[in-house]
């Protein structure tokens, strides 16, 4: 055992700052009584919420199935990460200075910040599991429950990856936890615990716009529409909750002290593993207020209808269309009543019957032009109004038999799945810059703090003022570009989209070159400051590629529709 500095007799860690009073009986303590509030109040919401859940899935629905097991268990090791953290203050070995504190509590505190993660990592991954399994109920389409899959891969991937690295990241085994064993060697623990929140904010992300494009292109009321967004934005609560904990993980890097440090991240642990259930549990709220309370919903008596997952009632296939008189001859219109939406969402909203509209248009014109015209009217639909979708239909002279009418619904069918694909590809491009802008915003905001002192003065260098420009201006440009189109579309216009992508994507060449000029190719050495201006450089050319690449799409697309909308005026007799 290596000799430690001795304080009043007492072993530590390290000695005091100069002048520090050290008080064994009664340290300074940092987010103790925070620490017992915040879980206390969290274990109870997320507990009703779990028994809400239990209660549809085993006394409602009388069907409990693989989501239902991995919020369980989720819950479960949500219950033990925050009791260990708990522990962890209450023998004085968090929110308490390391030199405060004899070297065996400092031991058992390092003891129980190692088992911490590994619960944490399996509450994360079972939570979001259980959501990814709820998604694939969404749709019966194959690529969609691939996306399901693929997420529900990664989640679990990423999850047992940081457990192993945890478990066996020190050599030997004991050196996790034994401040006194000096021989061997440790992985980055503090690296391995940003990575961890990272991840979970890429996983967050995905999960809150995976299902958007879906859900906003269903047949429904306004209302519920609007409804169905906001429960998937407050699902989204556990991506602030990351990014707070990432920003408050940064100094945990280079400290010294860190068992002082810890508290704060080890605060947001407790409402972040508390959101995690709570999120996963409202899959099944609106289920539990129409059996207990429908009329706090607006709704008169109990759900009745298509109910997907229900043990009563018949279950039709997804995406029948059952016709009303459709007709299959040359008309410009046809008409079909579509009564199962098919997607099972009978646990979120109740779904209302629609009407599709199938316009015909020529066969000279192309997919891509077909494909943008369907995206702007779609978008161009107000909520609540008419529920009708307009489709293109390749109509052709003379095609009253029903060989032709075959031709045709393939044509749509081909075209929607295009069209499904290219607002899916749209939609994770969206959701990677704005998880990479993210990203420079913490490294940024860092750079300027660092290198600023006092708010009130100058201090900081441009081309990092530069680049925290950049990215709040893009963040306010990316919510302009994704959300205008579907919920202020008279707002949004392809030219001025054009504009703002190729201003952008200028933005950050210029601030990504001229930071990368700043620093020059340092040799940080370990320097937390080096390595952040390195990364925010990475980044900054990461996110200038993404923008580039959108004005180009952009760009084609917007050539694209002037050139079909020119053709389309000089010919005569266009339906």
């Amino acid at each position: 055992m290596a000799p430690f500095p001795t304080i009043n007799g007492v072993t530590v860690v390290m000695l005091p700052p100069e002048g520090y009073i050290v008080n064994f009986d009664h340290p300074q303590r940092r987010h103790q009584l925070e620490s017992y509030i915040i879980s206390a109040i969290g274990i109870a919401l997320a507990f009703l919420f779990f028994l809400q859940y239990l209660y549809v899935k085993f006394w409602i629905l009388r069907k409990p199935d693989g989501e239902t097991a991995c919020l369980i268990t989720a819950w479960i090791f949500s219950i033990g990460v925050q009791f260990v953290s708990l522990r962890s203050f209450v023998i004085g070995a968090t929110g308490v200075h390391a030199w405060e504190m004899p070297i065996q509590t400092f031991n058992d505190g390092n003891k129980l910040t190692f088992i911490s993660p590994i619960l944490y990592a399996v509450c994360t991954a079972f939570s979001k599991m259980a959501l990814a399994l709820f998604y694939r109920r969404l749709s019966p389409q194959r690529w969609w429950r691939w996306s399901v899959y693929i997420v529900l891969f990664l989640v679990a991937g990423y999850n047992l990856a940081i457990m192993l690295v945890i478990i066996f990241g020190c050599t030997p085994f004991e050196k996790s936890w034994d401040f006194t064993i000096l021989e061997g060697s440790c992985v980055n623990r503090p690296a391995v615990y940003i990575c961890t929140a990272i991840l979970g904010i890429a996983s967050d992300l995905i999960l809150l716009v995976m299902p958007l494009p879906m859900i906003l292109r269903l047949q429904m009321p306004q209302r519920q529409k609007a409804g169905l967004v906001v429960l998937f934005v407050i699902g989204s609560a556990t991506l602030v909750t990351s990014v707070v904990r990432l920003v408050l993980l940064v100094p945990f890097v280079s400290a010294s002290d860190y068992t002082w440090v810890l508290s704060s991240a080890i605060v947001w642990i407790y409402v972040e593993a508390n959101l995690l259930i709570i999120c996963a549990s409202l899959t099944t709220l609106r289920r539990f207020f129409l059996h207990v309370a429908p009329k706090f919903i607006g709704e008169g008596g109990s759900s009745a209808g298509y109910d997907l997952g229900s043990n009563r009632g018949s279950r039709q296939h997804p995406f029948r269309i059952i016709g009303t008189g459709a007709k299959k001859s040359r008309n410009v219109r046809l008409e079909v009543d579509i009564e199962d939406p098919g997607f099972d969402l009978r646990t979120i909203v109740q779904a209302q019957p629609v009407q599709t509209q199938i316009t015909t248009h020529e066969p000279e014109e192309q997919p891509e032009e077909m494909i943008r015209q369907i995206r702007r009217q779609e978008s161009l639909r107000k909520f609540g109004s008419a529920s009708v979708e307009t489709q293109k239909w390749d109509s052709r002279k003379d095609s009253d038999d029903e060989e032709r009418a075959i031709v045709q619904t393939t044509t749509v069918t081909v075209v929607s799945n295009i069209i499904n694909m290219a607002m899916g590809i749209i939609t994770i491009v969206h959701a990677v810059l704005a998880l990479f802008l993210i990203i420079e915003l913490g490294l940024t905001a860092y750079l300027v703090d660092a290198t600023n002192p006092s708010w009130w003065g100058g201090g900081s260098p441009p081309q990092y003022a530069f680049l925290l420009f950049c990215v709040v201006w893009s963040i306010v440009m990316l919510l302009y570009l994704a959300l205008t189109p579907i919920f202020a579309p008279r707002m949004y216009h392809s030219m001025v989209a054009l504009g703002i992508l190729a201003l952008t994507s200028l933005f950050w060449f210029a601030g990504a070159t001229a930071l990368a000029a700043h620093i020059g190719v340092p040799h940080c050495h370990g320097r937390i400051f080096c390595q952040c201006a390195q990364a925010a450089v990475a980044f900054g050319y990461f996110i200038w590629a993404i923008f580039t690449g959108l004005t180009i799409m952009e760009a084609l697309a917007f050539m694209r529709s002037r050139g079909h909308s020119a053709h389309a005026d000089t010919k005569p007799g266009r339906v």
